[in-house]
Parts: C-alpha cells; sequence; structure tokens
C-alpha cells in the first residue's frame, strides 16, 4: 500500500523529516513554492479555508493528550483591518479590545504571561504560519503576532538602506510600498489561548498544532515556522 504524500514527504517520514530538513533557507524557499502551488490547486478561498482549518483546530484541541491547557474560545482577529487602521488612538483603542478579549481565557489563573497559539492567512486563503506568543497584562504589546515586520534590518544594513533611500528618492518610494505590502500580507488570525505559564508546554502545543494540520493536509507557507 503506498504512503500518502504530505508536502514533499510520505505521510510515515513526515515528522522525522520535519527535523532533519528545518535549517536552510533554499529549503524552505522550495517547500514554501510547494504549500503555495498545492493550495492554489484546491482553488478555495479565505473564508472556506478558515473554517476548515477552525474545525481542525477544534477537532486537535479534544484529540490532545495536553487538551486541558487548550482554552475552548478561539478568536478571530482582522489583521489586514487592524493594521490599517490610520488613528493611533483607533489603534490602541482595538489593541485594547483584543487584550480584553483575550483576558477572557485566563480568568482565575495566577500566570504573570499569558500564552497563546495563532495561526496566520494571506489574502487567498492560505495558512501562512502557526506560531506562539505572550503578553502581560500591564504591557500594551500583545506579542509579535502583532509586530510590525521591518523591512530595514539591523545594524549595517539598516544604516545603509537609510542611507540609499535618503539619497534616492525612487529607492525610498520603493522601500515604502513593499513594507506596506509585507505588513499587510497577513489578512486574518486565528487565536488559541493556552493556559499554561511553562514556554515548554506552550512549546509542545505549537508543535503539534502545526503538526497536525499537516497531517490534515492543510498547506503551511512557512512549513517548518511551528518546529523553531
Amino acid at each position: 500500500m503506498e504512503e500518502r504524500i504530505i508536502g514533499s514527504y510520505t505521510e510515515g517520514s513526515l515528522l522525522v523529516n520535519l527535523d532533519e530538513n528545518k535549517k536552510g533557507w533554499e529549503r524552505r524557499f522550495k517547500e514554501a513554492d510547494l504549500q503555495t502551488e498545492k493550495y492554489s490547486s484546491k482553488k478555495i478561498d479565505l473564508e472556506k479555508n478558515k473554517e476548515v482549518v477552525k474545525k481542525h483546530i477544534e477537532n486537535w484541541r479534544k484529540d490532545t493528550e495536553l487538551s486541558t491547557y487548550v482554552s475552548p474560545a478561539i478568536y478571530s482577529i482582522e489583521l489586514y483591518t487592524l493594521n490599517n487602521i490610520e488613528s493611533t488612538a483607533e489603534y490602541k483603542k482595538e489593541m485594547k479590545a483584543i487584550k480584553e478579549k483575550l483576558l477572557t481565557s485566563y480568568v482565575d489563573s495566577a500566570f504573570t504571561k499569558y500564552h497563546y497559539l495563532w495561526v496566520t492567512f494571506n489574502a487567498s486563503g492560505m495558512v501562512v504560519t502557526v506560531g506562539r506568543s505572550s503578553f502581560t497584562e500591564r504591557t500594551t504589546q500583545l506579542g509579535d503576532l502583532f509586530f510590525e515586520y521591518n523591512l530595514f534590518g539591523n545594524g549595517s544594513q539598516k544604516i545603509i538602506l537609510h542611507n540609499l533611500s535618503e539619497v534616492d528618492q525612487d529607492i525610498k518610494k520603493y522601500l515604502h510600498e513593499l513594507g506596506k505590502k509585507l505588513n499587510d500580507y497577513n489578512h486574518f488570525a486565528f487565536i488559541v489561548p493556552i493556559k499554561s505559564g511553562e514556554v515548554k508546554i506552550v512549546s509542545e502545543l505549537e508543535k503539534r498544532l502545526g503538526d497536525y494540520l499537516i497531517e490534515q493536509d492543510i498547506e503551511i507557507m512557512n512549513f517548518y515556522s511551528h518546529r523553531y
């Protein structure tokens, strides 16, 4: 009997290959291209894939042996809408509302940091990344899911790009447009609160959720992200 193919792997060797091949950007780029091609062939849209993925998350939550740590709530976040709020005051207001909603999943907990898993989608509906993040009750930041991508990087790279954009307005305009496209790429996210203060448990749940979605034939652009 032939083994089912998942991504570029056979079903039996999938998890072994995830560990063996997670390093190397060329491999990751090729896998992203393969996953994108597979998703495109399904000819489904954002709303349909959101529905499918949400159902899988619900099933995974029931099946995992660590289910006691997984909140029954799955929150929907319209990232594109959020990232395009022009008013700083309105953006802060919306972030505060999201934080208050998330905190309801941690009622009566003694955690100093609140952890959650997230699954992001692009405009076509393809899953981009399965990840994890955290926030505290005092901070206004809710974790890297909401961070702005920095096109300029750090150190010399940042200084060089700054210099290039200052002496050439076309480069400055191009970098601005590219930065906006980068930050607008993730249109939507599901957030699943995790009721544990232990990073080891949260990390394990992140891996298990990502592996489960792959095993359910859900294409993930950043195929190895949940394994880091």
